[in-house]
């Protein structure tokens, strides 16, 4: 028969493992809204990148504008020269097949940088992206085997979701540095050629980070709904526990009183 202070010392022992699972759960509550925040906050740097590419197409479009002047202003330069005499003409056709062939190889010679260029940015997009999905592939792995482990599993996998966030924001801004160093590069070369290549890997870049930020928005909204999920099941077990516990304590209760009664 149990004397009443080990059942009172049993009472004391289940009320402090009831106030630490309630820690607990307000520890995952916090871990939770930290999660939350450094979602918001990645939207945010996104959007600030869209606003970045904008800008980008601004500026694009000046540039289409005094390409579109220099133009205007050969056509009145060789309308000039067509009015001159025959002998300046015949100079005048001279140098411009001279000045063609010269544009001609620049051209290829660009052509040629700009396809290994070209092809070196995929190579490497490629190989970045093949190692950051076996990186993410590897963390889901890691957090589906661990999704009914302790809180304190949760809280590490947590600390590497926001670890390769700030990992994907730094690439996001090499991304965008290199971006604008080849536009300051490329301002500098030919026209039509330059304009059209800057064009289109803007319209690249700003595609990819586009597609990759909402890739990566949806494998976090993924990752907060199992976390959630886990939380959900956390407090049921912990709600359990608690009628456990309060069943527990009732029999208890009365068996003491029976006891009493008896003694008595």
């Amino acid at each position: 028969m149990s004397s009443p202070m080990s059942v009172l010392e049993q009472y004391t022992e289940l009320k402090h493992l009831v106030r630490s699972h309630e820690q607990h759960a307000a520890e995952i509550k916090a871990i939770k809204a930290t999660a939350a925040a450094e979602v918001l906050s990645a939207r945010a740097e996104a959007d600030g990148a869209r606003a970045a590419m904008d800008a980008a197409m601004q500026e694009l479009n000046k540039l289409k504008a005094e390409v579109a002047a220099l133009r205007s202003k050969q056509r009145e330069r060789k309308s000039a020269a067509d009015s001159s005499k025959s002998s300046a003409a015949s100079a005048a056709a001279d140098a411009a097949k001279q000045d063609a062939a010269r544009f001609t190889m620049e051209l290829c010679l660009f052509r040629e940088a700009a396809a290994a260029d070209v092809l070196e940015a995929k190579s490497a997009a490629q190989a970045e992206h093949a190692a950051t999905e076996a990186k993410w592939a590897a963390e889901a792995e890691a957090m589906r085997q661990h999704a009914a482990t302790r809180s304190e599993r949760h809280a590490a996998r947590l600390r590497d979701v926001i670890a390769s966030e700030e990992a994907w924001r730094a690439s996001i801004k090499n991304v965008v540095r290199r971006q604008r160093a080849q536009e300051r590069l490329l301002a500098e070369r030919s026209e039509h050629e330059v304009r059209t290549r800057v064009q289109e890997e803007v319209r690249r870049v700003r595609d990819e980070l586009l597609a990759e930020a909402e890739a990566r928005e949806a494998r976090h909204e993924v990752e907060m709904a199992a976390v959630q999920s886990e939380l959900s099941e956390a407090r049921t077990a912990l709600s359990d526990f608690e009628r456990s516990v309060a069943e527990t304590l009732s029999k208890q209760g009365r068996t003491l009183l029976a006891e009493l009664e008896w003694g008595s």
